[in-house]
């Protein structure tokens, strides 16, 4: 072989192993095992793969994702209506370390407002509502998210 065929194949024996280490690194969320860090294409942000990904789709075209990330905290980050993304914010709480899917979701809405529940380290179930100013409450509430009549 010429040392330019050489050089060709080393440098792409080099790229592969690059890639690889990449790979391994930051998984597709497809080949990623449940306690691997996951990552959405257009979202950024990095979470427990197994405990996948929930979005909210406003009636006004903002987008909101929510993940479990770094201290089982819930984070959540939106999609303006101008293209535009939010800052990373950590809603606290601490989900169990089950990695499982079903412990981070929507369950239902409350005056057209989204409700996030996820089950705590004790077993027991959380919920935090969005106020009709697009404020979070603050605090977890224990025994899911109560919707007073009429709404909020």
């Amino acid at each position: 072989m010429t040392s330019r065929v050489i050089r060709t194949l080393s440098t792409l024996l080099m790229m592969l192993g690059v890639l690889g280490a990449t790979l391994a690194v930051n998984p597709s969320a497809a080949s990623a095992g449940p306690r691997d860090w996951c990552s959405h294409p257009t979202y950024g942000g990095t979470w427990y793969c197994g405990y996948d990904y929930e979005f909210y789709h406003f009636d006004n075209g903002v987008t909101q994702i929510f993940v479990v990330g770094p201290g089982w905290n819930v984070y959540t980050r939106w999609k303006r209506t101008n293209g535009t993304f939010s800052s990373w914010v950590n809603m606290g709480g601490e989900v169990r370390h089950t990695y499982l899917a079903t412990d981070l979701r929507f369950v239902w809405e409350c005056s057209n407002q989204p409700i996030v529940e996820v089950i705590g380290t004790n077993g027991r179930v959380y919920g935090k509502g969005r106020n009709a100013d697009g404020s979070w409450d603050p605090n977890w509430v224990l025994d899911s998210y109560f919707c007073p009549p009429g709404g909020r």
